[in-house]
């Protein structure tokens, strides 16, 4: 029987020291926070966003009623009024304040309504409010002719 002695070809192993390891862990680590960092900051913009379009939807849905309830004469004060009585100021866990004025008559022709819906809702703690504008004017019915 014989023994053959092997010899290291290098003095070195092929293997990783701690060194490289605690390196590359740091490294992926650091990817890993930054990666991290912008789901939380993309999930917060996707909340911010969720609330500020339902808060637009809350706006328009005001905005529709004010159209429907809204007669030419009528008194702004008598159509937040009839407002109240149709749609709750709470929705979900949104609030809204209507504010309805006419222009002054040099600005239009004293028919216009000008409304103002503020929505607040609360967000991560502290109360966020949304403001939207827009002007109604009154409905107009067509007379039927009886020239035809």
């Amino acid at each position: 029987m014989t023994f053959v002695a092997c010899k290291a070809s290098s003095s070195r192993s092929r293997g990783f020291s701690l060194i490289e390891v605690l390196v590359a862990m740091l490294i992926l680590s650091i990817g890993a926070a930054s990666v991290l960092a912008l789901f939380v900051t993309g999930a917060s913009t996707l909340r911010r966003a969720v609330d500020r379009t339902q808060a637009a939807l809350l706006a328009e849905r005001v905005f529709c009623e004010m159209r429907f309830l809204y007669d030419p004469g009528d008194e702004p004060e008598g159509v937040v009024a009839k407002l109240a009585e149709r749609l709750p100021r709470q929705v979900g866990d949104y609030t809204f304040d209507v504010l309805a004025a006419r222009p002054s008559p040099t600005e239009g022709s004293g028919e216009e309504l000008f409304v103002r819906v503020a929505v607040r809702w609360l967000e991560s703690g502290k109360d966020r409010t949304e403001a939207f504008h827009t002007i109604i004017l009154p409905r107009h019915t067509v007379e039927a002719r009886s020239d035809r």
